[in-house]
Order: C-alpha cells, then structure tokens, then sequence
C-alpha cells in the first residue's frame, strides 16, 4: 500500500511495546561488542596460562642457566605487559557497552509509564504518540532507516530522534505496511 498514490492517506498503527522486544534488539546490535568482549576475556585466560607456564619453566632454568633464564623472563614481561594492555582494552569495550545499557534501561524505564502507543503514516511525515504526545518527524529529516525481520529503525538526520519499531510490538501486516512505507520514503 503506497501513500504517495494518494495524498490524503493516512495509516495508523497500534503498537504495544514489550521491554524485553527491545532488549533482544539491543543484544542483536550489540552482539559484536559483546563478542569481542568474550574474546578478550578468552585472551586473557590463555596469556595467563602461558604466564604461569613461563614462570614455572623460568624458575626451572635459572638453576640450569641463567641465560634460559633471563630469556624467559624477557617472555614473562612481554606478556605481563600485554595482560595489562588487553585489561584496559577490556574495560574500556565494557565501559562503552554498560554505558549504552543505561542508556538503554533509562529510556526502557520512561516507556513502562506510557499506556498507549500509536503511530501515524501520512505522505508527508509520521507520528509517533506515547499517550498523546505526539513525535513527528518529516520523512524529508529522516537519515536513513535499518530494517530486517525484527523491527524498522528510523534514524534520524544529526542529532535528531531515532525511532525503532520492533516486530512484536504490531501485527505482521502492520509491520509489512511500516516497512514498505519508510522504505518508499527514505
């Protein structure tokens, strides 16, 4: 269903927004973060493990020969400093990562209180209401959009709003009608 067929036409779409629709978006986007993240971690154990090997095998050396010896403490300080290096990667990936978390649950949180949701398609632009405060935003400010079988992202232009809509919080012919609606007009 086009809406630039017609002028006139206006879709409106009941949404009912579950948190946990959005929480398994969010871990969908997020999943190469959260990898990377488990691979450090991963990393960590190993060089540990190659750690404790070098300082066990170095103390055997240096009553053999202490050139074994030093050799292999020059390894116990290289990987002493990569240990150090990953840690703070590590920290740095999880610190990015729960502060878009918050970010998250802060807004999740406002989303609890509103009772109704609805958005309107028109030609022109869409409506987003939470309750009734209305959200609009011309399809001229969008950006560009993101859509895959779970939900339609509407990202708009600078530092204007971002809308997603997940695929549970509508009907599936809803979610056919806003995908080929922000596909036509972005």
């Amino acid at each position: 269903m086009s809406t630039q067929d017609n002028k006139d036409h206006y879709i409106e779409i009941p949404l009912t927004f579950d948190p946990d629709h959005f929480w398994e978006i969010y871990n969908e986007r997020w999943k190469t973060e959260i990898t990377r993240i488990d691979r450090h971690y991963l990393q960590r154990i190993y060089l540990s493990r190659i750690l404790i090997s070098l300082f066990i095998f170095g103390f055997m050396m240096s009553f053999i020969q202490w050139a074994w010896a030093l050799f292999i403490g020059l390894g116990i300080v290289l990987s002493v400093m990569q240990q150090m290096k990953l840690t703070k990667e590590l920290r740095t990936m999880e610190t990015a990562l729960n502060a878009k978390r918050e970010e998250v649950e802060h807004w999740l949180d406002d989303l609890k209180h509103t009772r109704e949701f609805r958005l309107l398609l028109t030609p022109d632009h869409f409506t987003f209401f939470q309750d009734n405060t209305p959200h609009e935003m011309l399809w001229d400010n969008c950006a560009s959009y993101e859509t895959n079988e779970n939900y339609v992202m509407v990202i708009g232009q600078g530092d204007g709003s971002n809308f997603i809509f997940p695929r549970k919080a509508m009907n599936d012919s809803d979610f056919f009608i806003l995908t080929n609606t922000v596909e036509e007009k972005i």
